[in-house]
């Protein structure tokens, strides 16, 4: 025992003297402050997002679709704002690790029992963890009265002939309906009362009540089921958060247009819509509770003409301002006392003019150019080229394209204390920013949410052998998210601080 003491104290009196450093070497492990708690397990994620689009320079790729088109006047329709009611929904037949963190359209911040926080997620992908479950033909969220409703369709509507490779889930996209289509409709008596021809599908506050049929997918068929309908147990509803409203940003330096010209430095605000401008110190501010026309601009001289720029904002990153930040502002609604606030800035790695999505079948021509193939041309000479319909008038990628939309270089989730205020730094940014830079990053883009979610109990699963499996909970998330592009000149203008 003594000699084994002695060798000990020997080995301590020949250890190496040590320094503290913030630096993180090869092979030592994590840095402490970007540890995130362990994950809560749970049986699928039901997801409901209403989608506000703030900017110019934004496609539906921001929220992982396949599209690249602009979203605006030319677009969608004759004026903003431009809104959309999204759902998603995975069930599992296990209970996998934190569904909403690995599958969610946004990334989860961090508690806010400590105050504001962040932390910085590194390309995030992943796999489905188990398999999915038939829910019935669809799965839909309804309140009380039957004015607001919201139906996610399944995924694969039929099952083809071979279902051998199929995974269920639900999913759906609409336009914003905030009050219900109604007309006078004629009733037994003679009189016309109103009649409701098109629910809403979102009424901030509303309780949001769970519902579906419950279904049995082919024998062939890799998935399980819940072959009860939902109204077998208790209802399940979430209520749904209010909308982000006033919210505004703040900062010292230079500003941009909507074509990202530059406006000069100064102390700028400008109201998050996509309507709108920066304005300076020296100027009256603007009430972004309120809707923002577009800007007018009157020609000299004789003839005077009017013109309208109904493009979109462009915002300013931190990475921009003259002191490192850029300040968020938001008005606090009344009773909204347990809805997450979160921020998310999410960094785009660079446009791949030969991946697949961008490339179109081409033949050369007689005039030393290309033209899209015809019936009698011969396979051989068929090649595929970069979509050059995709460039904008100058032959350069379009804003939509400052950054590919689908690739998440690395995403800072700030959890945010709902008092009406955050700076963003950074030093919040940091560790993005020096990833993004390494990895030549085009662009960014922020989702600033307010959310509410639920712990849902669903009837058991009955999976592929037919055993009875408990699922719940079921985590349900509700998200009111306003998004809107930060200028990146080029991926070393995201330096970080210091470099």
């Amino acid at each position: 025992m003594s000699i084994t003491l002695l060798s000990m104290l020997a080995l301590v009196g020949c250890g190496r003297n040590i320094t503290e450093s913030d630096v993180k070497f090869a092979g030592v492990g994590l840095n402490p402050d970007e540890i995130g708690p362990l994950p809560e397990y749970y049986g699928g994620l039901v997801e409901l997002d209403l989608l506000n689009f703030s900017s110019g320079g934004l496609s539906l790729g921001a929220v992982g679709f396949g599209s690249y088109e602009e979203i605006g006047v030319d677009s969608l329709s004759f004026q903003p704002p431009y809104e959309m009611v999204y759902g998603l929904a995975f069930v599992f037949d296990d209970l996998v690790p934190a569904p909403h963190v690995l599958h969610g359209t946004i990334g989860v911040g961090p508690s806010t029992a400590d105050g504001d926080a962040c932390w910085t997620n590194f390309e995030p992908f992943s796999f489905l963890m188990a398999s999915t479950v038939e829910l019935g033909s669809e799965l839909s969220f309804e309140t009380d009265d039957g004015e607001t409703q919201f139906n996610f369709g399944r995924i694969p509507e039929i099952y083809p002939p071979n279902p051998q490779d199929v995974f269920v889930y639900y999913s759906q996209v609409e336009p914003y309906r905030p009050v219900p289509l109604l007309h006078y409709a004629l009733q037994e008596d003679g009189n016309y009362e109103d009649e409701i021809i098109q629910q809403s599908n979102w009424k901030p506050g509303a309780s949001f009540t769970m519902k579906f049929g419950g279904g049995m997918p082919p024998i062939e068929a890799p998935v399980s089921s819940i072959p009860v309908p939902s109204g077998s147990l208790e209802a399940q509803s979430v209520v749904l958060p209010n909308n982000p409203t006033a919210l505004s940003l703040s900062w010292v330096g230079q500003a941009r247009n909507s074509l990202g010209e530059d406006l000069g430095v100064d102390t700028w605000t400008s109201c998050v819509q996509f309507w709108g401008r920066p304005t300076s110190a020296g100027e009256e501010g603007q009430d972004c509770s309120q809707f923002l026309e577009p800007e007018e601009e009157v020609s000299s001289g004789p003839g005077a003409e009017v013109t309208v720029d109904r493009s979109g904002q462009m915002f300013t990153g931190p990475w921009d301002t003259d002191s490192g930040e850029l300040t968020f502002r938001w008005a606090v609604p009344e009773g909204a006392e347990g809805e997450r606030v979160t921020l998310n800035v999410r960094f785009l790695g660079p446009v791949d003019r030969d991946a697949e999505r961008y490339l179109v079948q081409a033949v050369d021509d007689t005039q030393g150019g290309t033209r899209p193939p015809l019936e009698c041309d011969v396979r051989r000479d068929i090649d595929y080229v970069f979509d050059e319909s995709l460039l904008d008038d100058v032959g350069e990628l379009p804003v939509t394209l400052q950054g590919e939309p689908s690739s998440n270089l690395a995403e800072v989730s700030c959890g945010l204390v709902d008092d009406g205020e955050f700076v963003l730094t950074q030093e919040h940014l940091a560790s993005a920013l020096e990833y993004a830079h390494a990895n030549g990053s085009e662009g960014a883009v922020f989702y600033f949410s307010r959310g509410t979610e639920l712990n849902a109990t669903l009837p058991d699963v009955r999976d592929q052998a037919g055993f009875r499996r408990d699922i719940s909970p079921v985590k349900v998330v509700a998200n009111s998210v306003v998004i809107g592009r930060l200028w990146v000149d080029d991926a070393d203008s995201l330096r970080p601080e210091g470099n």
